[in-house]
């Protein structure tokens, strides 16, 4: 590849022998108990103890040898900067088991259901915060969260619900669990976008209510245009087996979100049909679930990127209150844990959020034992601290216990889902999923692409059309990778694995990184992306941390080499290599005397802090636009703390590489059958007595090394992630299509960010294409530049 130089919501989508092996797992480190800090929406890790972070390694310096141009150094003073001050804030600790809970009535909960209490209407837009409870107050780690402890039902067990497992049952023979709701609305009015049914008032719990023990399901749109397709009876019946169950058989209410259900609320996922804009389903699905009724989401019945029609409007119909305008950001966000908190263990909110173009999504926030949890189980997502961005619009319905509705403090108008009071309060749009990234191109993720799939408005040149006839080639959804490293920040899984990373790779000797297999163990959820996703997850790792780069790079993955880019000059090529390739393949200055991958030589010499801005009219340098993404973020202290972070963790083992080369990774697996990763970087024309390469090539000429020696394994090439999508030929262009056409015809080829430079037959100009392709590659560097970041400030790098 070549060196580059949210919401008012509406209705919600998503979405050889003697080779050194690896050592022996070590024993886990003990688990993190996960900190929150009262100026942050985020959780972070008390900083791990020397003891659980492994012996200390004496990495061989490695010198420059690719002689990179230093940049300017930023101006800055050079005295001392203070310390950050600690922000981490222990939780509660406090752990109840359901079954411990006394059976007895919760005060207040005769208040929630007072239709003339004061708080029945939504907050304005305008609320002062000067009105809320004291912050500190729900930071307290004595407090207890059992102040209320959870009622038992009367009758101490819910009656069995036989349609659970019949998802094409319109529940109409489920036995209800309470008293009929003869003010309810008429089912068909449900369906009805408009909403002019929704008069009742839905601020607080009232007489007319929907009952909480009735499914949310229950109001499906089934064969409606715009609705919802009947759900599999397997992804029901897989769903009710995770589901913990209590002696007598029934599921239990407020099963752990950090369980196994979670993953089987959206049945096959949302990379299936109709389950990547279904989200408004999955989230009632997510609450019914949580509140003791194990509900798996049907799919979206069109293949259109728009949500469910008239979905805000059914949610709120079967919740029994409308989405409130929480505010935006992190203040929204922290509304709502404070709403339930102050309910206890059990309750949840249903979440609305809206990216800058109206696209709303829905997701879940619970309550479990007092710790909260954030669940996007359409995208199969869960953390402590919020998923989605939230600059453009929270909204949510908050639950207590028994999934009735949270009344509003000190909102006293007329509050009923098409009534919002005086007029003034945004009102979220019809959910649908995720907003698409920008830099995806014409086909779908994970798609074999046709000749003609465009990006930005362009064609493949020749050669990338001609690799789409040889190969398989997809674009990955790089944002369902960073979603997944950001989901094991918290539990401190991610740094883990870069910290054994780097320890194996300064072993004496060096052991190799890590296996396929071993990768799956170590981060849950591995095994479950998509292939590309996979590569880019390693692509990514090998990004932020210098040991992860080093453990599994050219040279030292995978086996270890002595001099891994010193080619055998007595072998004849002429039959199995184009003379192109063949000149590739005599040795430079250099190649007798290198003992390291030439790339982590280059990422050794990086510094983002003194990464300076352009001089004259050269575009800004993709490490300093990434630093001041971090500058611009108020949870990493401004310009002093992000300067703290890069120049202490910033240039150690986990020194990260946030330059404009792009990284590589390619699959291979041995004669026995086992996997391995190779991840690298493309080398810069800058290096001094060294053949410039880029990403793909630089992989693909170790692995044709390591097969020419006669003492190494037989190792085939199996899969290829690139962040950006292989180049074609000149102007502009290096060829690395060609070269994959020719040295791997057959390997599966993803890559995150298209780069185009042919003719454009869309919309648009040339240099708005090469715009947008710079910012979209940019966007994924500031990514990956906030999870380093977060890592670094919680200590863990």
């Amino acid at each position: 590849m070549p060196h580059a130089g949210n919401p008012a919501a509406a209705n919600p989508t998503t979405p050889g022998a003697g080779r050194p092996t690896a050592p022996p797992t070590p024993t886990a480190a003990p688990a993190v108990q996960p900190q929150r800090r009262p100026d942050h929406d985020g959780p972070t890790l008390t900083p791990r103890p020397a003891a659980d972070r492994g012996p200390a390694t004496n990495r061989p310096d490695i010198p420059s040898r690719l002689n990179p141009t230093p940049r300017p150094e930023a101006a800055r003073p050079d005295s001392a900067r203070p310390d950050i001050p600690s922000r981490l804030d222990p939780t509660s600790s406090n752990t109840r088991p359901d079954a411990a809970r006394p059976a007895t009535t919760r005060p207040d909960v005769g208040s929630r259901l007072d239709p003339t209490g004061s708080s029945a209407t939504r907050p304005d837009g305008t609320r002062p915060d000067s009105t809320r409870p004291d912050i500190g107050s729900r930071l307290d780690p004595n407090r207890p969260d059992s102040v209320r402890p959870d009622a038992t039902r009367p009758g101490g067990t819910r009656p069995d619900i036989p349609s659970r497992l019949d998802p094409t049952d319109s529940n109409a023979t489920r036995p209800d669990t309470a008293p009929p709701d003869n003010t309810k609305p008429d089912i068909g009015s449900r369906l009805d976008p408009t909403g002019q049914d929704a008069d009742h008032s839905a601020d607080h719990p009232t007489e007319s209510t929907p009952d909480s023990g009735r499914p949310l399901s229950e109001s499906r749109p089934y064969d409606t245009p715009g609705g919802l397709d009947r759900t599999d009876p397997q992804h029901q019946q897989d769903l009710e087996s995770r589901v913990p169950r209590n002696p007598d058989g029934t599921p239990q209410r407020h099963p752990d979100p950090n369980g196994d259900w979670p993953g089987a609320v959206n049945g096959d996922g949302h990379r299936a049909p109709g389950r990547d804009n279904n989200c408004l389903d999955v989230a009632l699905s997510t609450a019914d679930t949580y509140s003791g009724n194990p509900t798996a989401a049907a799919p979206r019945n069109d293949t259109g990127p728009d949500g469910e029609q008239g979905g805000r409007d059914r949610a709120e119909r079967q919740l029994g209150a409308p989405f409130r305008d929480m505010g935006d950001g992190d203040q929204a966000f922290r509304r709502i844990e404070d709403q339930l908190r102050e309910s206890g263990h059990g309750s949840q909110a249903v979440i609305v959020t809206q990216d800058a173009n109206g696209r709303a999504h829905a997701w879940n926030v619970v309550n479990h034992d007092g710790k909260i949890t954030y669940l996007d189980n359409q995208t199969g997502q869960r953390s402590d601290k919020p998923l989605h961005n939230g600059d453009n619009g929270v909204f949510a319905v908050a639950l207590d216990p028994d999934r009735r509705p949270l009344p509003a403090d000190g909102d006293t108008r007329d509050g009923s889902p098409d009534r919002p009071g005086d007029g003034t309060e945004r009102r979220p749009e019809d959910p649908a999923g995720n907003p698409e990234r920008e830099s995806k191109g014409s086909a779908e993720y994970d798609q074999r692409q046709d000749k003609d799939q465009k990006h930005y408005g362009m064609e493949p040149d020749a050669t990338q059309q001609h690799t789409r006839g040889t190969n398989e080639v997809a674009q990955t959804n790089t944002e369902s990778a960073h979603q997944f490293l950001e989901g094991h920040i918290d539990n401190g899984q991610l740094a883990k694995v870069l910290d054994e990373a780097a320890q194996r790779a300064h072993g004496t000797p060096p052991q190799l990184g890590f296996d396929k297999k071993e990768l799956g163990a170590k981060l849950p959820g591995f095994n479950d992306l998509s292939r590309g996703e996979q590569g880019a997850v390693v692509a990514a790792m090998g990004r932020l941390s210098l040991g992860f780069h080093e453990a599994h790079a050219v040279g030292a993955s995978p086996e270890h080499a002595a001099r891994p880019y010193e080619n055998d000059p007595n072998i004849d090529r002429s039959e199995t290599m184009s003379p192109k390739e063949q000149k590739k393949h005599v040795n430079d200055a250099a190649a007798s005397t290198d003992d390291t991958s030439r790339g982590v030589v280059y990422h050794a010499s990086q510094d983002f802090r003194t990464a300076g801005p352009p001089s004259g009219g050269a575009a800004p340098a993709p490490a300093h636009l990434v630093r001041e993404h971090l500058v611009a973020d108020p949870r990493f202290g401004g310009r002093e703390g992000v300067y703290d972070l890069a120049s202490g963790p910033g240039r150690g083992d986990h020194r990260p590489d946030f330059s404009g080369k792009n990284f590589a990774v390619i699959e291979v697996v041995d004669s026995d059958g086992n996997s391995r990763y190779v991840v690298d970087s493309s080398i810069p024309r800058n290096s001094v007595g060294r053949r410039p390469e880029h990403s793909e090539p630089h992989l693909g000429r170790w692995i044709d090394r390591l097969n020419e020696n006669q003492q190494a394994g037989d190792y085939k090439v199996v899969s290829l992630y690139t962040e950006r999508e292989p180049c074609g030929n000149k102007p502009g262009h290096a060829g690395c299509s060609g070269y994959i056409a020719e040295r791997m015809p057959g390997v599966a080829i993803d890559y995150g960010v298209g780069y185009r430079k042919g003719v454009q037959t869309g919309d648009g100009t040339h240099a708005d294409s090469q715009s947008n392709m710079t910012r979209d590659a940019q966007a994924d560097l500031n990514r990956l530049g906030t999870i380093w970041a977060r890592m670094a400030q919680a200590g863990q790098l």
